[in-house]
């Protein structure tokens, strides 16, 4: 089921299935405002069991700033030819929310092209 939700702009929050075995510490719960334009406006980190100091370090504000502004196209790290620099010794953390952003962004999307079910 969809979250309630006006358009143009969407945030979706939800427990990400993929970030029960691509992060470490197990589930996380994420936040993804996206714009009429297809354009990601921003992204909040709800809950996260990483590592203090390592993992964690997908809450800072500096990581998720990089997502502001995107389109899905551009969701891959930089080493993939991407946008979002991954966060030195947590780059599988850093995967799994890049992966994340972008998967929750792609439904969105469809939400706003196709209407709310």
């Amino acid at each position: 089921s969809w979250p309630s939700a006006s358009l143009p702009n969407l945030s979706f929050r939800s427990v990400h299935p993929r970030f029960g075995h691509l992060i470490y510490q197990g589930c996380k719960s994420i936040a993804v405002g996206i714009g009429g334009d297809g354009i990601i406006k921003g992204v909040r980190i709800i809950s996260h069991a990483e590592t203090p100091g390592l993992g964690s370090r997908i809450t800072d504000e500096e990581f998720l700033r990089q997502f502001e502004g995107k389109r899905l196209e551009e969701l891959r790290l930089a080493k993939e030819g991407g946008t979002i620099e991954a966060i030195t010794g947590a780059t599988i953390s850093t995967q799994a929310v890049t992966t994340a952003v972008g998967d929750k962004a792609k439904e969105l999307m469809e939400l706003l092209t196709e209407g709310m079910p």
